[in-house]
């Protein structure tokens, strides 16, 4: 073929693929300038909590302690205050004893207790609300507040036990100290708990009611504002697997004496030098032998009854611990096998959990910085 006719089709061909991109860019829209692409909002600006500065209030109705002033918070993602934001609403849930204002203003006008104030917002389509809880007292000349603190000991923190593996976690008050400005105690101050991890453990927010759910570290935040002062607390908590334990061999059969066992639970999940307690659950006597008896220690909490194996116990004393339970302390973590050659031979194991970093420093008299 001559060259210049070969040189020609060549490019007719590139023309065509030219035109070809060019018309299916003007069938796409791109035949003009392209629009710029509307950037995606920022995780900051997302509008993700509504939080009130204050949650628990004290208040008289005589002035000057009838009146303070709350302020609620549109949040993004990040926890930053978002820019920009509409001004929340406010409404009382008891405007007979509790007045609010637009911009939240409380003024008490009757006495009562837990008295709801809400704050709302609604952005597009995402509303949320935060409230605050009011005690009001008719007292013209209530106590001042002068310290508060939940620390059972200035600067401790302290260890709770959460028994992730029953139905009924363990639970207990997170205890407050208030004083007036002489150190005399001061009672009937309504405060506000809250837990930095709800998911570790969670809190009730008027009576401190702690309610662990698997081991962890949390803060715990204890606020209020009594008669216009304001005072807050933290501490740092530890949530632990539980001290103590305890497994019952009972019948498979509960009308059949001579039915086979099994042990309830088959395994427990304790922390490091708790106390398992092994219970008789059925009419006949048991032992229980470990697979390993190193570390079975003796359990000085519940009963001196010896190390490693468990002997044959069901006496017929009236003294349940020598009838029907036997103690074994586990100091050192690790995995217990054991088992009873009665009625079946069952199996069951207790799982030895170490305590987390913070509770072996503490436990061992060590701080480290940032940690208390």
């Amino acid at each position: 073929m001559d060259a210049r006719l070969l040189s020609r089709l060549r490019r007719g061909s590139t023309v065509l693929r030219l035109c070809c991109l060019t018309s299916l860019a003007a069938a796409l829209g791109c035949g003009s300038d392209p629009a710029a692409p509307t950037p995606a909002q920022e995780g900051s600006h997302l509008y993700w909590a509504l939080a009130l500065d204050q949650h628990a209030i004290n208040l008289s109705t005589v002035a000057p302690y009838d009146t303070v002033r709350i302020t609620a918070t549109p949040l993004g993602s990040t926890g930053e205050p978002l820019p920009d934001a509409a001004a929340p609403t406010y409404r009382s849930g008891d405007p007979e004893r509790l007045q609010v204002t637009a911009d939240g203003v409380l003024h008490a006008i009757g006495s009562g207790a837990a008295i709801p104030v809400i704050a709302e917002l609604t952005m597009g389509n995402i509303k949320h609300t935060d409230t605050a809880l009011v005690d009001i007292t008719t007292d013209s000349a209530p106590p001042m507040l002068g310290s508060f603190s939940i620390h059972p000991l200035a600067g401790d923190s302290a260890i709770w036990e959460a028994n992730r593996l029953e139905d009924f976690p363990l639970r207990g008050p997170v205890m407050i100290t208030p004083h007036d400005a002489d150190g005399n105690p001061i009672t009937g101050i309504g405060v506000y708990f809250a837990s930095s991890d709800t998911t570790v453990a969670t809190i009730d927010r008027q009576t401190g009611e702690l309610n662990g759910l698997r081991p962890g570290q949390i803060t715990i935040t204890a606020s209020t504002t009594a008669y216009g002062v304001v005072r807050a607390d933290t501490l740092p908590f530890t949530i632990t697997m539980p001290t103590v334990m305890a497994i019952f061999a009972v019948p498979t059969n509960p009308d059949a004496p001579d039915a086979d066992i099994v042990f309830q639970p088959k395994s427990v999940t304790i922390a490091a030098g708790g106390t398992v307690l092994f219970a008789r659950g059925i009419f006949s006597a048991i032992e229980i032998t470990f697979d390993d008896t190193t570390n079975v220690a003796e359990d000085h909490l519940f009963c001196y009854c010896g190390s490693g194996n468990i002997s044959t116990f069901g006496g017929d004393t009236l003294d349940p611990f020598a009838n029907g339970v036997r103690a074994r302390s586990f100091p050192v973590p690790g995995t217990y096998v054991f088992h009873t050659s009665e009625l079946g031979g069952a199996t069951g194991s207790v799982v030895v959990e170490p305590p987390p970093a913070s509770a072996r420093r503490a436990r061992d008299g060590v701080t480290v910085e940032g940690e208390r």
